[in-house]
């Protein structure tokens, strides 16, 4: 599928952008440094289910702030791990935007229809951001 040769390129990205915004933690946790910003374009379009949410999981986890734009077959995949969508659409001449945040209970729900999770076991809460 080629997913699996775009997972490092994620984690590079990612790593490289942690280190030139100068992500620091603190000894009580707390953290500082630059914008945080990771901007990424049809992110994760290749990768399968639970590799797509491990890459955005890391991402989040080393403090990185991540704005995607993925195709429309990806809302689940994204809505499991991020903390807001936004729909823009076009029909014509008008542009609609909606912006959807994802509260726990639907983190839930769609966690418990997780194809990957039911197939192999529950996926480890920590492995959610």
């Amino acid at each position: 599928s080629g997913g699996e040769n775009q997972t490092p390129f994620y984690v590079a990205i990612g790593s490289s952008l942690a280190a030139a915004y100068r992500i620091r933690y603190s000894m009580d946790g707390k953290v500082s440094g630059g914008m945080n910003l990771a901007v990424f374009d049809e992110a994760f379009s290749k990768l399968s289910l639970n590799t797509c949410q491990q890459c955005a999981n890391f991402l989040s986890r080393i403090n990185l702030q991540i704005l995607v734009a993925a195709p429309d077959e990806k809302w689940a995949t994204m809505a499991e791990v991020m903390d807001q969508l936004i729909w823009v659409s076009r029909e014509g001449g008008v542009v609609d935007v909606s912006v959807q945040r994802i509260k726990h209970s639907m983190r839930e729900l769609l966690r418990s229809d997780n194809p990957y999770a039911s197939s192999v076991g529950q996926i480890p809460e920590e492995n959610y951001a």
